[in-house]
């Protein structure tokens, strides 16, 4: 089996770098507004490691990380950043990783946890990808736990489709009325009509995790173009000289996104 953290693996932590989405499914991950980046301390507190673990990480392997658009950010860039978050704004400079970079350091890291479920997933992923593995390496125990895996996965994916199919046949007939809806709404059917735990702040917060919306609360284009989000035009009356001007775009929900949100939702749960 490939040893990622290896220093001379580069080629093959090259070849995964793109698969950030198994950051998902070993914990939260938390950026700074815009989801784009994240902190040196972030990142450690994802891994369950000291910062200076970090640090000494990225130091041994600079230009990969680098390479991942890792950066050390000064200046009025930095000045943006810390205008809109808790940080210390006396910081003088600060180390942003994108999530390529905080997959690198999962790929990197070796006394962790969390590192090595990451390296786990990838390399799961490289295996099925490349069409399974060396044969001559398959062992009695490693069929047995294979087979049981397997009947786990279709166990539970019967059940799923037994757990959704009342909600379906509902979303179906949502779907249907071809509406949208704004967040509180949409909370509040997710919370009523499904038992999602959700609120309007909340949902917001959610949208910007999964990068629906950017930074200004914006939804992206391709979001719009799944028919996913929409956007209401909103305009007000200037108290003081009456001339009505564009306010910003209220964000509406359509009914594929309601669904789509319901089932990411429920998956995590």
């Amino acid at each position: 089996m490939t040893d990622l953290t290896n220093p001379e693996r580069r080629r093959e932590r090259d070849a995964l770098a793109d698969r950030t989405d198994v950051l998902d499914k070993v914990g939260a991950l938390a950026l700074l507004p815009g989801d784009t980046y994240t902190t040196t301390d972030l990142v450690a507190g994802f891994y369950g490691v000291d910062r200076n673990v970090i640090e000494q990480t990225v130091s041994r392997s600079r230009d990969e990380f680098i390479s991942d658009g890792y950066r050390i950010l000064r200046g009025s860039e930095l000045a943006d950043i810390l205008s809109v978050t808790s940080l210390d704004r006396r910081a003088p400079a600060l180390a942003v990783y994108p999530r390529r970079a905080i997959l690198r350091v999962g790929m990197l890291l070796r006394d962790s946890s969390v590192a090595k479920q990451v390296r786990s997933y990838l390399l799961d992923a490289e295996r099925h990808a490349t069409g399974g593995v060396d044969i001559d390496k398959i062992d009695r125990s490693m069929l047995a736990r294979w087979v049981i895996e397997a009947e786990d996965r279709a166990k539970d994916a019967e059940a799923r489709v037994l757990e959704l199919e009342p909600p379906a046949r509902a979303w179906t007939s949502l779907a249907d009325a071809a509406g949208d809806y704004s967040l509180r709404d949409a909370a509040q059917i997710l919370a009523r009509d499904h038992g999602v735990e959700t609120g309007q702040n909340r949902l917001m917060d959610t949208l910007r995790v999964w990068q629906w919306v950017d930074a200004k609360d914006i939804p992206y284009q391709r979001v719009v173009d799944q028919g996913l989000l929409r956007q209401r035009p909103r305009s007000y009356e200037h108290p003081r000289t009456n001339v009505r001007a564009l306010a910003k775009p209220q964000i509406r929900i359509t009914a594929k996104g309601l669904e789509r949100i319901l089932t990411r939702l429920s998956e995590a749960s």
